[in-house]
């Protein structure tokens, strides 16, 4: 398991500390997502990593761009390790790598100049045309590649296992002890003042480290998680209407062009949502608004793995559907 050294925006493997746990592949199939950013904000909330590496860039193109082509993640067999499980020098050490989703990428600069965009039904969400210039900036894996994975694999394809978003949560410390003072006895004197007892009468602060203060900063991450993933959930079904709409409305001159059958709501389903919709939801409601104790520091980390595996494929789902609707639009007006 990757022990890191994790503060700010800076994170910095620990290769001479070891934790003793392993990694074992979970395949999802092919998931397409991309990534713009236009502001400084997205650069740092997006790409914290490589923020200042790219800042300069950002400003002289006006947008960056990330393809991903995702198939997989390696997860953890265990999420929760305290610093006493570590070993070598483990001194900096303050998180651990519990996920990573593997696949290719595609990272470039796109020149804000001369860009026109044609709006179109769903916002300009139909098309667009622009002149600018696209650099590349960095890639890792091949496109291509990727299209060999498989819900049977066991790693991923050969050129397509690069690291495109990491998980990590904290490692546990020991509380700090409560530090207890003894007073020797002092000489006798005639006016000996009372031993002040204002200290010892209040009540030690809980260390920021405790599994109590742990629990409480994952079930906030998982109501952020969930909030975000019911946001994306939304808006691919609100695309899926409009898609059944514009499919209604076509000739069967056009439904037979645009070939409409292959875009089947069985044929664009997330796996996130393999489950009974409304259940999951329910599920996760009861979970954010009932109280953080509600599980242990373990639990909540397997929940926060799950809510980023759904979020992966969500995100990959409603790029099909925004790539569906621009094509059903080109098809159906050549």
């Amino acid at each position: 398991m990757v022990v890191v050294s994790y503060s700010g925006c800076k994170m910095e493997p620990l290769y001479q500390c070891v934790a003793p746990v392993k990694y074992a592949y979970v395949p999802f199939g092919r998931k397409f997502d991309r990534v713009r950013i236009r502001n400084v904000d997205d650069l740092y909330a997006k790409l914290p990593a490589f923020a200042a590496n790219f800042e300069a860039q950002l400003a002289r193109s006006g947008e960056l761009e990330v393809d991903l082509t995702m198939v997989g993640r390696w997860e953890a067999e265990r999420t929760s390790l305290r610093l006493a499980e570590l070993s070598g020098d483990c001194q900096q050490a303050t998180h651990v790598v519990s996920a990573v989703t593997v696949g290719a990428f595609t990272f470039s600069a796109n020149a804000a100049a001369n860009a026109k965009a044609e709006a179109g039904a769903l916002g300009g969400l139909a098309g667009g045309q622009s002149q600018s210039k696209r650099e590349e900036l960095s890639s890792d894996g091949n496109p291509a590649a990727c299209a060999h994975a498989s819900l049977a694999d066991t790693s991923p394809p050969n050129e397509c296992g690069a690291m495109l978003r990491l998980e990590v949560v904290k490692v546990v410390r020991p509380a700090a002890p409560t530090a207890q003072t003894t007073t020797a006895a002092a000489p006798p004197a005639r006016r000996a003042p009372p031993p002040p007892v204002e200290s010892a009468a209040r009540p030690p602060r809980e260390s920021t480290d405790t599994p109590q203060t742990q629990v409480r900063e994952l079930h906030r991450e998982y109501s952020e998680r969930a909030r975000s993933l019911a946001q994306l959930e939304s808006l691919v079904a609100g695309l899926e209407g409009k898609r059944e709409e514009l499919v209604s409305g076509m000739s069967a001159e056009q439904r037979q062009r645009c070939r409409v059958e292959r875009f089947s709501r069985a044929d664009l389903s997330s796996q996130a949502a393999a489950r009974d919709r409304a259940a999951a939801v329910r599920e996760r409601n009861e979970l954010m608004t009932g109280p953080a104790h509600a599980l242990s520091v373990d639990g909540w980390v397997r929940r926060l793995t799950e809510l980023g595996v759904e979020l992966d494929a969500m995100s990959a789902s409603l790029s099909e559907q925004k790539r569906v609707m621009v094509e059903l639009f080109a098809c159906r007006d050549p």
